[in-house]
């Protein structure tokens, strides 16, 4: 059972113990403390950061402005490749 009086502190704890609730819960709680506006774009960066996935690709570059890894439109991305 998960002591929800302190997420913060309880998150900690299960991410120590690998609960895979605490992962959803820790990915949740990165996105609400990051720069991204949009709630769905900081859940994909997030996880991109953290499965080592090198790029993003989206039609809405201006939504990642902070990103510290490459993010690109699908045509760019394809041009790059070609």
């Amino acid at each position: 059972m998960h002591d929800l009086s302190n997420p913060k502190r309880n998150c900690m704890r299960c991410m120590k113990n690998q609960d895979p609730v605490a992962n959803i819960v820790q990915k949740q709680w990165l996105t609400l403390e990051s720069d991204f506006n949009d709630f769905e774009d900081a859940i994909q960066y997030h996880t991109a950061i953290e499965n080592d996935i090198p790029i993003i690709i989206t039609r809405h570059l201006k939504d990642f402005k902070t990103a510290k890894i490459p993010v690109l439109t699908a045509k760019d991305y394809i041009e790059l490749r070609n």
